[in-house]
C-alpha cells in the first residue's frame, strides 16, 4: 500500500449501526481502563486519533484510559499524508462498580430547570455530597426514604441549556460518573399511571377482614 491509498482500518471489528445508533463496541466496569489497539493500511503514510464525545484523548494505534462510569460515543479517525480520511464509531458503556454511587435513570430525574429544586434517586446515594455539572458543583443533601431515598439540591440559575455530564463527589474527594443529565426551560412530562378509580363502599360496623371495610383496594 503507498500514501496514494485510501485508508482502511482493519481492526478491531466495529458493530454495525442500529437505529441510526453507532453499535456498542465495549462494556465493562470503570475500574478497567478503554483498551483498544487498531490495525491500519497503508500503515507506514496514517495517523489515527481517538475521540470520546468529540474530544481528542489520544493519538497512535492504541489507546489505554481511565473513564467514569456513563455510557460515551468513541471515533477512531484514520488520516493519510495525502490527506484521505476514513473512521469508525462505537458506543463505550462505563458501568459503576458494587458500592458506587449510582443515580437511576428516570426522567423526573434528568431533565432539570434552572432554578428549580431538584432530586436524583439512586443506589448509594447517601455516600453523595456535591455533584457538578460540567465544571459547575452543586451541594446535595440527601433524604433517607428507605429503597426510594434520593439526594436534593438547587440547579443554578445561570446554567445554560443543554445537556452535560454528571459527576458525583463524595466526602473524601472521590469523583464517580453520572451519565449525562438534560437542563431544559420546562419540566419533563410525567405520564401518570392510575391504578385505580372509582367508588368504594366503606362501613366501619362491618366485622374485620370485610372488604367494604378497608381502602385497601390496590394490588400490585
Amino acid at each position: 500500500a503507498s500514501e496514494d491509498d485510501f485508508p482502511r482500518i482493519l481492526d478491531p471489528y466495529f458493530p454495525d449501526w442500529s437505529n441510526g445508533q453507532p453499535g456498542e463496541f465495549k462494556n465493562f466496569t470503570r475500574d478497567i481502563n478503554l483498551n483498544a489497539t487498531v490495525i491500519v493500511t497503508p500503515a507506514q503514510f496514517t495517523t489515527v486519533k481517538w475521540y470520546i464525545d468529540d474530544v481528542e484523548v489520544a493519538e497512535g494505534l492504541t489507546i489505554d484510559t481511565p473513564l467514569l462510569a456513563g455510557e460515551y460515543m468513541l471515533k477512531v479517525v484514520a488520516t493519510t499524508t495525502k490527506g484521505k480520511e476514513t473512521s469508525r464509531m462505537g458506543r463505550v458503556v462505563v458501568r459503576p462498580c458494587d458500592g458506587d454511587p449510582s443515580p437511576a435513570n428516570g426522567i423526573a430525574d434528568r431533565q432539570v430547570v434552572p432554578g428549580a429544586k431538584a432530586r436524583l434517586h439512586g443506589s448509594y446515594m447517601d455516600k453523595v455530597t456535591k455533584i457538578a455539572f460540567g465544571d459547575t458543583e452543586v451541594p446535595v443533601t440527601f433524604v433517607d426514604k428507605g429503597e426510594e431515598s434520593y439526594i436534593e439540591y438547587i440547579v443554578p440559575a445561570n446554567l445554560a441549556l443543554g445537556t452535560y455530564k454528571l459527576r458525583l463527589f463524595t466526602s473524601d474527594g472521590t469523583v464517580y460518573g453520572g451519565g449525562k443529565i438534560v437542563v431544559s426551560d420546562q419540566a419533563p412530562e410525567i405520564e401518570e399511571n392510575i391504578l385505580w378509580e372509582g367508588h368504594h363502599y366503606v362501613s366501619w360496623e362491618l366485622p374485620d377482614g370485610d372488604a367494604n371495610k378497608t381502602f385497601n383496594l390496590i394490588s400490585k
